[in-house]
Formats: structure tokens, sequence, C-alpha cells
């Protein structure tokens, strides 16, 4: 499957492809009402490609370790957009009591963080295709980017890529541990 997705993102929106099964034997089961039926089946390489199974195999880690990263970064900017309608719902409940200074002085620093962590994770303010030009990109467009070169063609994923991946996977792991 591919990459969960982050409502309204331009940036990644036709990014979130997930990883093509490697060749190898599979087996599917279909389950309907109690009955089962069972099928087997082999994909195989184009034998014009001279890559090796291992290579298939480490493609398809380094492809579904970014989607999943990928799922994770938007699974928590989803999250820190729903704790900010949260917030903003309070502020507004406020408005007409004695508490709405003390619940206003309170969601100022919240919503602060909120955004501090949303903007290191993704470009909030890309409207259109001209924006990509002036608006740096965050850590889910780089992350998505990095597909690219895993999937472009069947070979193992250049070492440069994995690292790459580290380094992206430890900067995204720093802003979900600070939501």
């Amino acid at each position: 499957p591919d990459a969960r997705k982050v409502p309204g993102d331009k940036t990644t929106e036709d990014m979130t492809t997930g990883p093509v099964a490697p060749p190898g034997n599979y087996r599917l089961i279909l389950s309907v009402e109690g009955s089962e039926q069972t099928r087997e089946f082999q994909i195989v390489k184009d034998p014009r490609v001279a890559a090796s199974q291992a290579d298939f195999d480490s493609q398809f880690d380094l492809h579904l370790g970014i989607r999943d990263k990928l799922s994770e970064t938007h699974d928590t900017i989803n999250r820190l957009r729903s704790i900010r309608r949260q917030v903003e719902e309070w502020e507004r409940r406020a408005e007409s009591h004695s508490s709405a200074e003390a619940v206003l002085s309170a969601a100022a620093p919240l919503k602060e963080k909120l955004a501090a962590i949303e903007n290191e994770l993704v470009q909030v303010d890309h409207k259109g295709a001209r924006d990509r030009l002036n608006l740096p990109v965050k850590l889910n467009r780089k992350l998505a980017e990095l597909v690219a070169v895993v999937a472009s063609a069947d070979f193992a994923p250049p070492k440069q890529a994995g690292e790459v991946f580290q380094d992206l996977s430890s900067r995204i792991d720093t802003e979900i541990k600070a939501l």
C-alpha cells in the first residue's frame, strides 16, 4: 500500500507510492464467508535485468522503510493539526467566560510549539506549483523525494540513500518526540 497522506498537502500528494513486490514466490488467500481459496504464484524478474535477488530485496526493504516513516510523519502532522483544532475550539468556547484570558494565555504558547513542529515536518505555506521555487522543502517532502532514488530502476539502492534515510528519520523522530 501507499503511504498515508496529509489531507490538502500539495507537496507530497503524488509522492506516497508504496514499494513494488520483489521477485519471489507468493501465496494469495481469499476468504469469503467462511470459505477460503488459496493460490500460489511467482513474480519473476525481467531476464534483461542484472540485479540479484538481494538487490531487489534491499530495494524493497528501504522503500518499505521510507513508506512507513512517511506514514508515521503524516500521521504525526494529522495528529498535531487535530490537537491545534481542539485548542482553537477551547479558545472559542472560552471567549465569553471569565476564564477566557487564562485559556488564551495557555493556548498561545502551545500553538506556537505546535507550529514550530509542523513547520519542520511539512511546508504549510505551499499553495501551488510555483511555490516549489520559493519555499524551502520540509522533512516529509525530502523523505518522499528519496523514493525516486530508491525506486528509479531495478538495482540495490546506493549506500547514500540509506544514509539520507537514516538522517531524515532521525530528524523526524526529534519532531515526533517534541510533539
